[in-house]
């Protein structure tokens, strides 16, 4: 979450392998307008 800021953060894309972890309770809601705000893309290919 750190680097999200960062233009040369090393990564694109965060892809989510467990639905399970990445929704769980309030977490996806309180990360997810940091992803959006710095341009990275959430990957979930169980989906």
């Amino acid at each position: 979450m750190a680097a999200l800021n960062k233009h040369d953060r090393g990564f694109e894309p965060v892809v989510i392998g467990e639905l399970q972890r990445a929704f769980q309770s309030s977490r996806f809601s309180l990360t997810s307008p940091d992803f959006v705000r710095y341009g990275v893309s959430l990957w979930v290919p169980e989906v």
